[in-house]
C-alpha cells in the first residue's frame, strides 16, 4: 500500500469537516479568498524575514522595511490565488493591517532568542504507510519550537494545549532530533487584530501522553481518507469556509 502523507492543518481540516478537506487537500478546488486567510498567509511569509534577522543576530526591527516589502508582495499573490470571498469586505484595509501585525511582531520578538532551525519541512513516520510533514517556522538552540499566528482574539491556555496541529509540531522535531517520547516545550506568538495589535507569547507543552492521542487520531483519519469518507460536517465553521460555494449541505441549510 502506497504511503499517505498528511498535512497537521490537512488533519484538523479533516476533523472539523472531511468534505472540506476533500475541496482542499484532495481535490485542490478553487478556493474563496478571504481578507483573514489572505492576511494570515501574508503575515507568516513576512515573519520569515524577522526570523532570518535574528539568526544573523540582528535585531527584526532593523528589517522591517524588508520585511512588509515581503508583506505586500504576498498579499498581493493571495489574492489571486481564488477568488475574493463575496462577504468579505475588508479587501480594502488589509494591507494596513497587516502591516500593523507585522510591525507588532517585529517589536515583540525577543532578542534573547537563539534560532537553530528556520522554516524547515521534515517527514513523521507514524506507520509503514502513514506519514506526517510538517514544516516548523522556527525552533531555538535549547530546543523550543516557535510558532506565529495572527488571531482574532487572544486564546486561552486551554485551547492552546488542546490544539493538536503544536502537537504535531513537536511530534516531527521530536522525531528529527532522534528523540521520540522527549517532552517538548513550544511557544506561540500570537498577534491579536484589534484596534491596536496586541502579541502574546504563549508559552506550552507536550507530552508523550499527547503523542499517542495524536498518533492515534491521525491513524484514524487516514483510515478514513482512503476508505473515501468525505461527507460534509455542518458546524459553525462552514459561514467562513473557503469551499462553501461548492458544498450542497451549505447551500441547504444557509
Amino acid at each position: 500500500m502506497d504511503t499517505i502523507f498528511l498535512r497537521p492543518s490537512g488533519i484538523i481540516s479533516y476533523l472539523r469537516c472531511p468534505r472540506a478537506h476533500f475541496f482542499g487537500y484532495i481535490e485542490s478546488a478553487p478556493r474563496l479568498v478571504s481578507a483573514a486567510l489572505a492576511i494570515g498567509s501574508a503575515f507568516h511569509k513576512a515573519t520569515e524575514v524577522l526570523v532570518a534577522a535574528l539568526k544573523a543576530h540582528r535585531r527584526p526591527i532593523e528589517v522591517i522595511a524588508e520585511a512588509e516589502a515581503t508583506l505586500e508582495e504576498s498579499l498581493a499573490l493571495e489574492q489571486t490565488l481564488g477568488d475574493a470571498d463575496p462577504d468579505d469586505d475588508r479587501f480594502d484595509t488589509a494591507k494596513d493591517v497587516a502591516v500593523g501585525l507585522l510591525r507588532a511582531a517585529a517589536q515583540a520578538i525577543p532578542e534573547t532568542w537563539e534560532p537553530d532551525i528556520v522554516e524547515e519541512t521534515a517527514v513523521l513516520p507514524l506507520t509503514d504507510d502513514i506519514s506526517i510533514r510538517g514544516t516548523t517556522d522556527l525552533v531555538l538552540k535549547d530546543g523550543t519550537i516557535i510558532d506565529f499566528k495572527t488571531r482574532a482574539r487572544k486564546t486561552s491556555i486551554g485551547e492552546i494545549r488542546r490544539d493538536q496541529q503544536f502537537t504535531a509540531y513537536a511530534m516531527i522535531r521530536n522525531h528529527a532530533d532522534g528523540k521520540v517520547d522527549r517532552p517538548r516545550n513550544l511557544t506561540i506568538v500570537e498577534v491579536t487584530k484589534t484596534k491596536v495589535p496586541a502579541v502574546h507569547l504563549q508559552p506550552t507543552i507536550r507530552t508523550a501522553e499527547d503523542f499517542a492521542v495524536y498518533s492515534k487520531i491521525a491513524t484514524n483519519v487516514a483510515t478514513a481518507i482512503r476508505a473515501g469518507l468525505d461527507h460534509p460536517s455542518p458546524n459553525i465553521f462552514c459561514s467562513c469556509c473557503s469551499f462553501r460555494h461548492l458544498c450542497d449541505a451549505f447551500r441547504r441549510v444557509a
